[in-house]
């Protein structure tokens, strides 16, 4: 919610992996951080980025890779879309994913990034895998996999932390109750 999206890059193969499985491509929406959240002094990193990953297994058509018009656009086109009406209805209701602090995979690979890796993995063809590579090279424009340098990742959005919420409010309220009857 402190965030406004700015742009997104293509990145082909994708930066990211998840359990050691690498993907085709992956999509990274660049988000700055908004002055009021920031003036607030809740963060002092200035960017999120949120990456979702694409796969040709068991391929099928990808309605955002085709609102793109890879076809039809040139390098450093400028492209509108309503990333929740094309990504709003393929993606779960709630969204796991996996969340580090790092830097921007271009130069000067500046650390100041809150990344969200989107645990649900998109299908793509391999026509539109193809299309994409004709657009941004086929060796394609990915910085290599990094090591994680300690970095700790965590996993957001899952189940076990509603019920750790509410469990630990439960045992709050035990003791505040029994505090004082006792």
């Amino acid at each position: 919610t402190g965030f406004s999206a700015q742009y997104f890059v293509l990145r082909a193969p994708a930066e990211h992996t998840i359990d050691d499985a690498s993907y085709d491509l992956e999509l990274q929406v660049v988000h700055y951080i908004k002055d009021t959240f920031n003036v607030k002094g809740l963060t002092s990193w200035k960017y999120a980025i949120v990456s979702i990953l694409f796969s040709t297994d068991g391929a099928s058509n990808n309605a955002f890779i085709d609102a793109l018009s890879v076809g039809t656009i040139g390098t450093g086109a400028t492209v509108t879309l309503n990333m929740q009406t094309l990504l709003g209805n393929v993606l779960p209701t709630t969204i796991p994913y996996y969340t580090y602090q790092g830097s921007f995979t271009t130069p000067a690979c500046t650390q100041n990034v809150n990344w969200y890796i989107v645990e649900s993995i998109q299908s793509i063809t391999a026509s539109q895998l193809s299309a994409i590579k004709t657009l941004i090279g086929t060796t394609g424009n990915a910085r290599g996999l990094q090591d994680s340098n300690d970095r700790t990742i965590k996993k957001g959005n899952v189940d076990c932390e509603e019920q750790f919420v509410y469990f630990f409010s439960f045992l709050i309220l035990y003791i505040f109750i029994n505090y004082f009857i006792f």
